[in-house]
This record gives C-alpha cells, sequence and structure tokens, in this order.
C-alpha cells in the first residue's frame, strides 16, 4: 500500500448495511440492536462517476480503467510493462499469471471501491491485496506521481507473488522500502526527510524500523534509505536477493548471513556508518535562520501536522489546516509579535473540524489550499453531500455559507483573487488536468489550459496567470520532465480568436529541480519554493512579469538557506507597484477588503519600519520540516521593504540535476487489446473453510457435524456470493444459508436464501457473534425451524447518512420449553410472515480498534407486514436508537445511549423484547425483562487503564492497551406503559424501571486485524434501586467479546 502521510482513522466494516435475513426479527430486534452490534461504519461510499470498466491488455497487466479515461489506460500500460522488465532484472522473478491493475478516475471513486470493505483513508494513494494481487488506485490528475504509485504497487505485486501464502510476515521498512525504491530510487524527497531527521539526531536505525517504534512513514522513506544503502554497497539485485532469501529460510539473522555475510546487528552499524558519511557535513555546518520567527509549536500543541499556512488580509492572523483532536481542523491563530502574550501567542482558534458533517465529507490534505474571502469567511476544498466543490466558510461560526460543486473528478489548488472575485483552480476530469477561473459572484466557468500535463498552484496578479507545470509531448505526459514555473496571459488579443485566453504559456524558469507555490512579493517580483540547489528553500523572480526567457540560477534571488525543506509558503504586506507589464496597477493583494471578526492589531505595524504603500509589513509565512514535523514559521525583511537576497547555500546532500529516472519505451510493449468489455467472473474472494468434528460416547453412540464456509466475488467487487452449509446427525440436520450481493452506481442490493432446523443450527457465520457461545439467546427453544429469503436495497444520502429498504419472506415454526416460575410463558409459534423493514442511518463516528471515540449516530427503523392471505403473522415493529461520543485530549472518551423499540398488531404477544444482562443492563440476569415495549440507557467513562504490559511465557507477548471503564446502566422491558411506574416517589426507589452501575476492563482480542473494534470484556456491575446496592463482593461478574457500543 501507498500512503502519502499517516492519518489514524476508525475502521470501517463491510460494504454495505446489515441486509442480511434476521430469523426472528421481531421477537429479538433489540438483540439484534444492542446484543449482536456490528462494527461501526461511519462512512457511507458515495462514487462520483457511475462505473464502467474497460480492459487494456498487455502481455503481463490487465488495466481495467474507466470509459472516457484512454489517455490514462495507455500511459498506465505503458509504464506497467516498461518498469516490468526492470523489476523483474532486479528481482529475478516473473509472475505466472497477468497483474490485474485497476485505475480509478478521482480519489472520491478510489475510496468508494468496490474492491475492500473498507473505506480508504485520503492518504492512501493505492494500495494490492494480497489474495488476487491486484493493483488499486486513483489518478490525481499528474501522470509523475502516477508512475511512482503504479511502479510502486506492482512491485507489491511481485513482492506477494514470491512470498506466496502469507507476505503479511514480513517486515514494513522490507516491504515498503523495496516498493518505495525500485519505483523511483533515490529522490529528493527520500533525502529530505533522511537529512531532517539525521540533523536533529532522530534517525532511527534498523533495529527500531524492524521492531516497529517508529512513526509509521518512516518504513516508507527510511525501508527506502536502506534500500538505497543496500544498492550503493552490494548492488540493486542483492535486494531481490535478499528477499528471496528472508522468503526461503524464514529466518531474519540467516536471511541476513546468507545475503550480505553479516548479521543484522553488524548491517545496522555498516547501515549508520553509511548515513554519517552522507549527512555528517550536513549536520556539522547547519546553522539557524535569525530571521525566521515561529508561530507554531509542536512540543507546546502536541501537533507536528500544520499545512498550507495562508495570511489573513491584513497579515495579523493567519489560517492553516491541522488537527484538534482526531479531526482534521481548519485553524486561526494570531500572528505574534514583541508584545503578544504568551497565552496568546499560543492560542488556536479551531474555526472547522472536518469530517464529521454532510457539509465537510472530505479535507483534501494534499491538494487544498486556503484562502481568506470578504466578511471573514475562509474558500476551502470540500465535499458536500457526495458532490466535490469550493465551499466558502464562516471562521466566526464553522458553518458553510455558500458551496459551489464542480463537474470535474478531483478539484484543486484553490485560490481567491479579492479584486477580480475569481477562483482559480486545478480541475481534473477523464485524463487530464488543467486550470480553470470560477468567478465567485457569477458563477461562470472559464478554461485556462488544455493539455494532459499537471497544473498547479495557480496565482493571478494582475493581468497574469502564474502557475506550476511539466511539459513535454502530448502524446506520452509520463515523460514529462521538471516542473517550472509558466505565466500566462489574460489579456484579450486581437487575433481571429479573440475574446479567448493567450494559448501558450512562458515558461520563467530554467532550474535543474521542482518548482511550487509561486507567490506575489512586491512590484514585479514572484517568490517560489525550488529545491534545485539540493533542499528547498525561497527564491525569489524579481522580472516575473516583464520576463520572456527562462531565468536560470543567475537570474534569481535566494532568499532562504534552510537546512531543512520548506513545503509551503504564502505573502502578505505587497504591492504590485507601477509597472505590471500587461496587467499594470492591479493589486492581487487584499488592500480594499476587511475581514470582520479578525481585528487589525495596527501596534504590530508601527514596530515595523519595512511598510508598502498599504501600510503593512512584506512577510513570508512557512511551514517547514523539523524533526519529520511540519510547523509554520514566518520570515520579514530585516530592513527595507524587500527581501536581500543571500549567499549562503544549505550544503546539499542529493543534487536533482543527477537524478533521472530509466526512461520508459516509447509505445505500449506486447500490446494484445486497448478496449475489452470487462466481464465479471465469480472466483474465490478468501480461503474456503471446511470444518469435521465428531464424537462418541462410553455406549458406543457416534455423531458427526460440519461446516463449509465460501466467499466469491468479481475482480471489480461489484458481485459478491457468499454461504455457509452446516451438517449434524442425530438428529439430521442439514443447514444452508446463501447471500447474493451486487453494487452498482451508489445503491447495494442483496438477496438470500436460508434454511435451519435446530437450537445449534440457527448460528451462521453470515449472521454471528462470538457472545452467541457465551450466552445464548434461543437457550428456551427446545426446536425451530425456518426457512425464507429475503432482498434488500441500500441508498446513501451523503457520507454518514443512508436510507435502506428489505422485503422478507419466510415460514418459521418454534417449539418453546416450559417456562420457570419468574419467566414469561411462550406459546409455541407455527406461522408464515412477509414483511417490508425501512431503515434510515446518519453515523459521523470515528472508529479504532476499541471502538468509537467521537461523533454520533442515529438509527430509525420501522417494520410492517403484508399479508397478502390474511394469515400471515401480524405484527408491526419500530425501533431508534442514538449514540454520542466525546473524546477528551488526555483520550478518555464519555460514551452515551439511548434506544428503544416497541412491538405492536394482533401476534405481539407471541414476539416480545428482552433485555437484561451484558451490553444492555449489565448487573442483571441476561434477557431477564420482557414486554412489548423496551428501553435502554447507557452512560460510560472509557480511559486507559495499562498502557502496556508485556508477559514473557510462554513466549514474548502483549495484550496490547488495556482500557478501563466505569459505566451506569437503566433500562425496562414492559407491555403497558400506562401500567408502567419508573419510580416510587413516596419510598425513594425504582420499581419497573431497572438500574446499574459498575466497573469493566476491556483489551483488543487476538483477532483484531480481522474483526476491528471488536474488543474481550470483563465487567462487574450491581443492581441499583436509587438507595441500595450489593456489596462489592457480590457484583456480577460478566466476560463477553463483541463491540462497545
Amino acid at each position: 500500500m501507498y500512503n502519502f502521510f499517516f492519518i489514524a482513522e476508525g475502521p470501517n466494516w463491510r460494504k454495505g448495511p446489515m441486509a442480511h435475513r434476521v430469523k426472528d426479527f421481531v421477537a429479538l430486534l433489540l438483540f439484534a440492536l444492542i446484543c449482536l452490534p456490528s462494527a461501526a461504519r461511519a462512512q457511507q461510499k458515495i462514487p462520483l462517476n457511475v462505473p464502467n470498466w474497460r480492459v487494456l491488455e498487455t502481455d503481463r497487466f490487465l488495466i481495467h480503467y474507466q470509459k472516457g479515461s484512454h489517455l490514462l489506460a495507455s500511459e498506465a500500460g505503458r509504464i506497467a510493462e516498461s518498469e516490468a522488465d526492470r523489476i523483474e532484472q532486479t528481482l529475478r522473478h516473473r509472475i505466472g499469471h497477468k497483474i490485474k491493475v485497476f485505475l480509478y478516475p478521482s480519489d472520491q471513486d478510489f475510496q468508494a471501491t468496490t474492491i475492500l470493505p473498507i473505506v480508504p483513508s485520503e492518504s492512501t494513494g493505492g494500495f494490492t491485496d494480497f489474495g488476487r494481487h491486484r493493483v488499486v488506485l486513483p489518478f490525481n490528475g499528474d501522470y509523475q506521481k502516477l508512475r511512482h504509485v503504479l511502479v510502486h504497487e506492482i512491485v507489491h505485486a511481485y513482492q506477494f507473488d514470491i512470498a506466496g501464502g502469507n507476505p503479511g510476515r514480513y517486515p514494513l521498512w522490507l516491504m515498503e522500502g523495496m516498493c518505495e525504491y525500485l519505483s523511483i530510487g533515490w529522490d529528493a524527497e527520500g533525502d529530505a526527510r533522511i537529512r531532517d531527521l539525521m540533523i536533529h539526531q532522530r534517525m532511527p536505525g534498523l533495529r527500531e524500523l524492524h521492531s516497529g517504534n517508529v512513526n509509521p512513514f518512516l518504513y516508507y522513506k527510511g525501508g527506502q534509505s536502506i534500500m538505497h544503502f543496500m544498492a550503493s554497497r552490494y548492488g540493486n539485485q542483492r535486494i531481490g536477493f535478499f528477499y528471496k532469501e528472508l522468503v526461503t529460510l524464514q529466518n531474519f539473522e540467516e536471511a541476513f548471513l546468507s545475503a550480505f555475510g553479516i548479521s543484522p546487528a553488524a548491517f545496522d552499524l555498516l547501515y549508520r556508518d553509511f548515513l554519517a558519511s552522507q549527512y555528517g557535513e550536513v549536520i556539522a555546518q547547519t546553522r539557524p535562520d535569525a530571521r525566521l520567527s515561529r508561530l507554531t509549536f509542536r512540543y507546546l500543541d502536541g501537533i507536528g501536522f500544520q499545512l498550507r499556512p495562508v495570511f489573513s488580509p491584513k497579515g495579523d492572523y493567519f489560517a492553516y489546516l491541522s488537527y484538534d483532536g482526531i479531526f482534521p481542523a481548519l485553524v486561526i491563530q494570531r500572528v505574534a509579535n514583541a508584545n503578544t502574550t504568551s497565552e496568546s501567542r499560543n492560542e488556536r482558534t479551531v474555526a472547522l473540524r472536518q469530517l464529521r458533517s454532510s457539509d465537510f465529507e472530505q479535507w483534501y490534505p494534499l491538494t487544498n489550499r486556503l484562502s481568506f474571502g470578504p466578511s471573514g469567511t475562509v474558500f476551502l476544498l470540500t465535499r458536500k453531500e457526495g458532490r466535490p466543490g469550493i465551499g466558502q466558510v464562516s471562521i466566526e461560526e464553522g458553518a458553510l455559507l455558500d458551496f459551489q460543486a464542480l463537474p470535474f473528478d478531483m478539484i484543486q489548488y484553490p485560490v481567491y483573487d479579492p479584486e477580480s472575485e475569481t477562483l482559480l483552480f486545478t480541475g481534473v476530469s477523464g485524463s487530464t488536468s488543467d486550470l480553470y477561473a470560477l468567478n465567485w459572484k457569477t458563477r461562470k466557468l472559464q478554461r485556462l489550459s488544455a493539455n494532459p500535463f499537471h497544473e498547479s498552484d495557480p496565482i493571478r496578479k494582475g493581468q497574469w496567470i502564474y502557475f506550476v507545470s511539466d511539459s513535454g509531448d502530448l502524446k506520452r505526459p509520463a515523460d514529462a520532465g521538471r516542473r517550472t514555473l509558466f505565466r500566462k496571459s489574460l489579456k484579450q488579443d486581437a487575433s481571429p480568436a479573440a475574446g479567448a485566453p493567450e494559448r501558450f504559456a512562458v515558461s520563467l524558469l530554467d532550474l535543474s529541480g521542482d518548482i511550487s507555490h509561486p507567490v506575489a512579493g512586491p512590484g514585479c517580483s514572484l517568490y517560489f519554493l525550488s529545491n534545485h540547489e539540493g533542499v528547498r528553500n525561497v527564491y525569489r523572480l524579481s522580472d516575473a512579469c516583464t520576463r520572456t526567457n527562462p531565468a536560470g540560477p543567475e537570474g534569481i534571488d535566494r532568499i532562504t538557506a534552510s537546512d531543512t525543506e520548506i513545503l509551503f509558503l504564502d505573502s502578505t504586506g505587497y504591492e504590485t507597484g507601477a509597472n505590471q507589464g500587461d496587467g499594470a496597477g492591479v493589486s492581487s493583494g487584499t488592500e480594499a477588503k476587511t475581514t470582520p471578526g479578525l481585528e487589525n492589531d495596527r501596534g504590530s505595524y508601527e514596530r515595523y519600519p519595512n511598510l508598502t504603500e498599504s501600510g503593512r509589513p512584506f512577510s513570508l509565512i512557512i511551514s517547514r520540516l523539523e524533526e519529520g514535523a511540519l510547523e509554520v514559521q514566518m520570515l520579514r525583511p530585516a530592513e527595507g521593504n524587500d527581501f536581500q537576497a543571500i549567499d549562503r547555500v544549505s550544503r546539499p546532500s542529493f543534487l536533482p540535476a543527477n537524478y533521472s529516472l530509466p526512461d520508459l519505451a516509447p509505445d505500449i510493449r506486447n500490446l494484445q487489446h486497448f478496449q475489452k468489455d470487462y466481464k465479471p467472473t465469480l472466483l474465490l474472494a478468501r480461503p474456503p473453510i471446511l470444518f469435521i468434528t465428531g464424537g462418541t460416547d462410553p455406549n458406543g453412540n457416534s455423531s458427526l457435524a460440519g461446516a463449509a464456509y465460501f466467499a466469491l466475488a468479481d475482480d471489480s467487487g461489484f458481485h459478491d456470493l457468499e454461504g455457509l452449509i452446516t451438517y449434524q446427525d442425530r438428529p439430521a440436520n442439514t443447514n444452508v444459508d446463501l447471500r447474493y450481493g451486487y453494487t452498482r452506481w451508489k445503491a447495494d442490493f442483496y438477496a438470500g436464501l436460508y434454511s435451519s432446523r435446530g437450537t445449534f443450527a440457527i448460528f451462521s457465520f453470515l449472521d454471528f457473534s462470538l457472545n452467541q457461545l457465551l450466552y445464548n439467546p434461543y437457550f428456551r427453544l427446545i426446536d425451530q425451524r425456518s426457512t425464507g429469503g429475503y432482498a434488500a436495497v441500500s441508498y446513501p444520502l451523503h457520507s454518514f447518512g443512508a436510507l435502506s429498504a428489505s422485503y422478507e419472506v419466510a415460514r418459521e415454526e418454534k417449539v418453546f420449553a416450559q417456562a420457570e416460575p419468574e419467566q414469561r410463558e411462550r406459546e409455541d409459534v407455527f406461522q408464515n410472515r412477509q414483511s417490508f423493514t425501512f431503515q434510515y442511518t446518519y453515523d459521523n463516528t470515528v472508529n479504532s480498534v476499541y471502538g468509537p471515540l467521537d461523533g454520533q449516530s442515529l438509527r430509525l427503523s420501522y417494520s410492517v407486514p403484508f399479508r397478502p392471505g390474511g394469515n400471515q403473522r401480524h405484527v408491526y415493529v419500530a425501533g431508534a436508537e442514538y449514540r454520542f461520543y466525546h473524546l477528551f485530549d488526555d483520550f478518555s472518551l464519555f460514551a452515551f445511549r439511548l434506544l428503544g423499540a416497541r412491538v405492536s398488531g394482533p401476534d405481539a404477544d407471541l414476539y416480545p423484547l428482552s433485555v437484561g444482562g451484558y451490553y444492555t443492563i449489565r448487573g442483571y440476569p441476561f434477557l431477564e425483562f420482557e414486554g412489548r415495549n423496551a428501553f435502554v440507557l447507557n452512560l460510560e467513562y472509557r480511559f486507559t487503564f495499562i498502557q502496556q504490559l508485556l508477559f514473557g511465557a510462554p513466549f514474548r507477548w502483549s495484550p496490547g492497551l488495556i482500557r478501563g471503564a466505569i459505566f451506569f446502566d437503566a433500562g425496562a422491558a414492559f407491555d403497558d406503559h400506562r401500567q408502567f411506574q419508573a419510580f416510587d416517589g413516596d419510598v425513594g426507589v425504582t420499581r419497573d424501571l431497572n438500574a446499574s452501575f459498575g466497573v469493566g476492563l476491556h483489551w483488543s482480542n487476538f483477532l483484531w486485524f480481522l474483526f476491528p473494534g471488536a474488543l474481550m470484556k470483563i465487567e462487574w456491575a450491581t443492581p441499583y434501586d436509587g438507595k441500595r446496592s450489593l456489596p462489592l463482593s457480590q457484583w456480577e461478574g460478566r466476560f463477553s467479546v463483541g463491540f462497545s457500543f
């Protein structure tokens, strides 16, 4: 898997709603809602485009692409076939089958993939599945990035083929490091990350990477660095040889001895010596820049992730993307000066927490760009109810004031120009990305470029558009060179095509590095970032508006000499001056606009003599890499109205001029078909399960039982079929449960058949909780038979909400045991039933392996009978559940749940609701209370009890984090609400209301990777009537395995 960075995000379970059969939906509605909860899935999958797969076939690959993305498929095929030769030579391995590649036209379509049951995070650039070796990735408009991620994932496919059954056993630094190095070699980004950690003495060695106690991003770049060392010392092919030896020997120590002739510890020492030789002089010559002032402090706020900082219109505040707890956030902070108190200096105002509502379903950390707008607003990228677009957000209220959906697969790098009230951005559609301008007032959309190259970072200054792009052969954009700066005029010309923008853009720079983030400076100048001297720093092009030929290193000014990378840049306080070429006199600042709610600190201006005509000091704001974190810092001229060029150069440890990737073949090698129709074929989705057991008693009686489970799916994930067949003799019962699912556009369709007999045969892998083995909800049944079928459909309204409907027809027969004196008498059931069930779900919770962390959810359901013959079951069921979670700064949390259900109709007495015991009202016997009405309330405080517990016998193992819980439960089940009395005020105790309180310990179960969010729990509780509770020694303790509410 390729991740651009790591964001902790909760698990999302299997696709679609819980639309499979429920054997006794009415009688056990609360049990289905409470006792058998599925892992919370807080995000619906909403594709942007109708999936319509075509297949480009070569000798070694099947490239699946969407209709209309022919150039994308062609370039992917050319990249894959060209790089496969090099990969096979390095690994000395050829795969015996064709690798399937699925290319999604946008990140939203990728996140809605039906190939994975979960929703990939925004940081996931692609993945390769273990079982079927499918390579899956989105296209973001950049063919250079496409080459990197595609080859990275193809290397994974070769790794998995070499490893065979279980590639997950090998260390991540090896798996991801190999993919990084064999896809891009040793590049500027890898050098920048390792250089930063070496300067700050935070670079882990082989031992630390292998133990896993590192930032997950270092598995990629740290592993890439180790591969660079292997290739430098032993040659590229030794990488493949070492991996094969590890697969063969299954021993880390022996693999190192075989491949390198030394132990892992000795290899680690050599690797550290290699790093010291690469970065020793860099460390010795590192000097801080006194002009830089820190605006964020990772050691104080605990957050080392500040992206896309921008100044407010008057330069006294700045905004950036960061985190507030576990949620991405838009943060506003004051620009500190000499008189700013320490409290004000570190004060952060969270204007918006994203990924919590249908207005902010995505936050686009890699391609977003903030811009202050009029009247105290900020423009940013967002996704609203499944539609990507540009939103205008109120800083004071954090509300979405205006939103414009746009007809693109992706939107990137929007920037607002207040003079023209226009937003510039990159729009990706099909196989290309181009520049566009959107007039926010009239909503008129104008296209500014038309080519397959990736334009980014547009800004407007006067009548000029400046942007960054690569360039090259229009038919082979993957061969494009380095990214550089261009200028394009918006002036109308006198040609026959008058009325259209100028067709050609002027290249302004000729540097042997990558250019990014141009921002306006005083007069005709432009500031930008470049790594052509080895480290990405700030440079200035003084004649940006008049230059007609590209400037080399001698034609630009060096402004900073940071020893670690500068990644984002913005400016404030500039005037365009009197000479702007065709765009003279037009300012791209925000002088005429004010931002209510962000008061202007005039005192700060009086302390600076270097003011422009607007009365504002010219300043630059940057995000700078430090110890693996990004911190916001500010740069102001020491004197005058602009920066003086500096002579000092950061000592390089890597020069982009010396870097190049192998040339790609000019055409697709071994092309067999360019546009085949996709034909779904059901294949095994996971290994089948076959289980057979038996036994005999002293009298010679024997018994046999068995189970067989299978799951099939097509390559696209549109179709899936799973089934379970169980058999037992004495009495002889064969039970079958089949379910078919089909996904098309946004809707999920399901249909199924089932037949079961016997009180134990009702347990199914398709509808199963481990707690059923501990607490059998059918303990009062002597025998049962049920046969039926169902059909269901679910449709997402937005990322957090969905509607579903299902129809079920069945025959059921149930024979109950004689009731105990304290139990409700149950009549035997012999009925046919048909019913429709409708459900609405809203869920924005964020989850982890320990369950929900923050957010809220609501579920409403209603079931009505369908009685065409008049003799079917006549029962109506209504249910509702609300949950709320709040995560505190110390990562403890408060959890609240309220749920209720009601059964009505002539046959309601045959299907009472049951509550009590674990997961509902703890401290009482399991399912003790029954009635036609029921409700449960839970309050729980969860906290870290033991950070880590390590055992040394029988082997070294740890249960991981152990959480503690303090809880209060209340609820009841009753028939007539008019006779229900919760509390006796005269005596001061509860009557029909059942309450309890207690404590518990929760830890992640040993199958956490299969059932994320499922916990092992021991909980002790006592009944409580408002006055009395049991002594601590008599509290009831219960063990359970399942999901926390």
